[in-house]
């Protein structure tokens, strides 16, 4: 019989509807059985692509003993970690305080009334080396509740007040400095793997976090180094079995320190916020190779995970059931069956594909071990030969890769991480001028305000035409950065009316008006505070938070919004000063508050403005505001902003009014001179 996770949403939830686990969603029912029939809580947290909550729930939950132990003495619930997040954050944050690590399948042990005393992440049946088995756990705690409760209820308390602890901020007195810059840089200068990038020897995981804060420092200072670990890390990663080569993409992260063999899983906002880097890197460098990279990874979002509905869909999971990865993996007799010796042999080569597989068993996991100038060399062949040979047989074998049984997609829709897609289809369309990737900016926005939107109330999950959950910081902060850019890309006012909207949604609901900084949620399930600045594999919702305010007070001229931002820095400076590298996107912010500020007015009739914005837009130029009024939109902005006052097209075509701080130069009427102009920035 289906368990009470048969009426839920999401797939995760779903995939656990016929466990003989008792699962109930989060809810008031689980938490008031537990406190009718006096039963402690068993907490399991998952997300639909994590591998390891697959092989948990089929190796230990389906076990009849451990269903047998959970349904008679817990309460057990089941939570979908990216349908409620703060859910998750209190809860991983205990286990990590109490393990040193943390991650998923997590595990916790809770009170019935909410308080955590025992967790850990994925436990076996029963004993395996050194992993407790979870019916020796189950055991071990059902004794202590019957019989020496009071233990438990002192750990929980304890564990309690470390979680207020971990959550709480108080206004530091310091001075905003920039000199917090130079630490973070160091202290990733001091991380980094110079041999094959990134800021950690294995696990390995994207950090577009860290690549942001690196792109502006080095435009800000000019420091060589900032740049290279960048593009080293960026380079070695898309070399990396990391890569999808074949289809586009980026999986979870690297289990190795080379980047060479993946988890497989494959997540919305990793390849957003990595599109994004790619794009910035292109930008630094002119590199093509960074261009072409950030094209797959666009290509890749639109072509696997874009909805017909119009927005993008959450994860494809690392392999289906307990097959991970198999749907990516290859044997060199594979790839010579489809592609004859001779080229069999040079792919083979070049994508490091063995006899013995580098992931076991004869499989390989594609990477790039050969340059194409050395196979040219090997093979008596061109340079421009070899890239064909390899581009060709991408096809073919993408082909036949298509004809395996594809790994389940996560198909619900969240708002926060759809909100960093559309920001990365925005700059797609700017710097590639690819109308595809704006024409899914706008039908991914379109389709949060028209499902997701509801009476000023913003929406976190939609999935089967249900939207539920109340927003978060993160689904209101991120889709309201995603409107700025939107706005500045189509200079359509309605992204801008809109944007502003979820300002004063943000402020009212989130901000904290005593302490300064945003809370998580508005509601809270416990008496536990979550408020937290931090930036990890996403930026926070402080960060995000902050910028937007910072962006709006330049394009509204409103210095009162730099006032919240400036007591929202300084509710998290303690913090940061500890240990900046974890605030690295919260430091970009800081740049954009302390150092000059420009704003770009272009003022011109039908798209006499095009050439000049494509100018611009092939630039790199952090901590802009980038304004268009024309006949269309002129009366609504000017209803909205002073910025466009009196600035009118000088001598016909377009002109381009560059502005500091509400202090405008004289306008730029020729693209020669709007070229120079932007040059002069980069050799400043």
């Amino acid at each position: 019989m289906p368990n009470k996770l048969i009426k839920e949403k999401s797939p995760y939830l779903l995939r656990n509807a016929q466990s003989p686990v008792n699962w109930h969603p989060w809810g008031e029912e689980a938490f008031k059985r537990a406190k009718e029939e006096d039963k402690p809580i068993l907490l399991s947290i998952g997300y639909s692509a994590c591998y390891w909550c697959i092989v948990m729930e089929k190796e230990t939950y389906d076990n009849q003993e451990v269903a047998e132990l959970i349904n008679e003495n817990f309460i057990p619930i089941k939570v979908d970690r990216e349908e409620l997040p703060e859910v998750d954050e209190v809860y991983i944050k205990f286990v990590e305080l109490m393990t040193g690590q943390a991650g998923w399948p997590l595990t916790v042990f809770l009170t019935p009334d909410l308080k955590p005393f025992f967790g850990g992440t994925y436990f076996p049946p029963y004993r395996s080396g050194p992993l407790p088995g979870l019916v020796e756990v189950l055991r071990v705690i059902t004794d202590t509740w019957k019989n020496n409760r009071n233990d438990i209820i002192e750990v929980s308390n304890r564990a309690t007040e470390l979680l207020k602890r971990a959550y709480s901020y108080k206004p530091s007195k310091d001075v905003l400095s920039m000199d917090i810059m130079e630490v973070a840089y160091e202290q990733l200068a001091s991380k980094y793997d110079e041999g094959y990038g990134g800021f950690s020897f294995h696990p390995k995981f994207p950090m577009p976090t860290f690549l942001f804060f690196l792109h502006r420092f080095y435009w800000r200072y000019r420091k060589d180094f900032a740049i290279k670990m960048s593009l080293n890390t960026l380079t070695n990663m898309a070399l990396g079995g990391i890569h999808d080569h074949l289809a586009g993409g980026f999986h979870r992260y690297s289990t190795d320190r080379y980047w060479m063999i993946p988890h497989f899983e494959k997540m919305l906002y990793d390849n957003a916020l990595l599109a994004r880097a790619y794009l910035e890197a292109y930008l630094l460098t002119k590199d093509d190779f960074m261009k072409g990279v950030a094209i797959k990874t666009l290509d890749w979002m639109l072509s696997e995970l874009s909805s017909p509905e119009g927005g993008f869909y959450t994860s494809i999971a690392a392999g289906y059931g307990y097959d991970e990865g198999s749907y990516y993996l290859w044997t060199m007799d594979d790839i010579v069956g489809l592609l004859g010796e001779k080229i069999g042999k040079i792919v083979c080569k070049y994508y490091g594909v063995t006899q013995r597989g580098n992931y076991g068993g004869g499989k390989n996991a594609l990477y790039v071990r050969r340059s194409a100038e050395s196979l040219a060399s090997e093979f008596n062949l061109s340079v421009e030969e070899v890239k064909n040979i390899v581009e060709d047989s991408n096809k073919i074998l993408l082909n036949e890769r298509r004809k395996r049984r594809m790994p389940d997609i996560d198909d619900k829709i969240l708002t926060s991480w759809n909100s960093l897609a559309i920001s990365a289809m925005c700059m797609g369309f700017q710097v590639l001028r690819n109308e595809r990737y704006l024409k899914s900016a706008v039908s991914a926005a379109n389709f949060i305000v028209n499902k997701m939107y509801k009476n000023g109330v913003l929406l976190r999950r939609y999935r089967d035409s249900d939207a539920a959950y109340a927003g978060t910081l993160e689904d209101y902060a991120f889709f309201m950065n995603c409107l700025l850019d939107l706005f500045e890309t189509t200079f359509d006012p309605n992204w801008l009316e809109l944007a502003l909207e979820l300002k004063d949604e943000i402020i009212n609901r989130f901000y904290d008006k005593e302490h300064g900084g945003f809370f998580k949620t508005e509601d809270r399930f416990s008496d536990i505070i979550l408020k937290d600045g931090k930036d990890g594999s996403i930026p926070s919702g402080n960060s995000f938070a902050i910028m937007n305010l910072i962006r709006l007070s330049e394009i509204l001229c409103v210095p009162k919004l730099l006032e919240i931002a400036k007591k929202s820095f300084l509710t998290f400076w303690d913090r940061i000063k500890q240990n900046p590298v974890e605030y690295t996107y919260m430091l970009t912010a800081l740049d954009y508050y302390i150092s000059p500020k420009s704003e770009f007015i272009f003022v011109c009739s039908d798209n006499d403005c095009a050439p000049f914005l494509h100018i611009l837009w092939s630039e790199f130029i952090p901590n802009k505001v980038v304004l268009v009024c024309n006949s269309e939109n002129r009366e609504r902005i000017e209803r909205i902003t002073p910025i466009i006052k009196d600035k009118k097209v000088v001598g016909g075509g377009a002109s381009v009014y560059i502005c500091e701080n509400y202090t405008c130069k004289l306008p730029i009427t020729s693209l020669d001179g709007f070229y120079n102009y932007l040059k002069s920035l980069r050799s400043a």
